[in-house]
C-alpha cells in the first residue's frame, strides 16, 4: 500500500482508540439518571421522525419498551431493589 494511505489509515485508528477511550470515560461517570434521560431523548426522536407510524414500527417500538421493562425489571431485582 502507499505509505500515504497507510499514514491515513494509522490516524484513523489512533482518532477511534481515543474516541473510544474518551466515550467510556463519559459513560463510567455518567449517572443512571443521564443515561435513562439520553435513552428517552433518543427514543422521542427516532419516534418523531415520522408523523406516520406504521403497523409493523409500533409493533417493534412496543416490543422494544416491554423488553427494556423487563431487563430494568431483573437489574432491579438482582441489585436489591425490589
Amino acid at each position: 500500500m502507499d505509505k500515504e494511505l497507510l499514514a491515513v489509515l494509522e490516524g484513523y485508528k489512533r482518532a477511534d482508540e481515543y474516541i473510544k477511550r474518551e466515550r467510556m470515560e463519559r459513560l463510567a461517570r455518567m449517572t443512571t439518571e443521564e443515561s435513562k434521560a439520553i435513552f428517552s431523548t433518543l427514543m422521542d426522536k427516532w419516534t418523531s421522525i415520522s408523523g406516520i407510524e406504521s403497523e409493523e414500527f409500533q409493533a417493534w417500538r412496543l416490543k422494544h419498551k416491554i423488553e427494556v421493562r423487563k431487563t430494568f425489571l431483573l437489574l432491579a431485582k438482582a441489585k436489591g431493589y425490589l
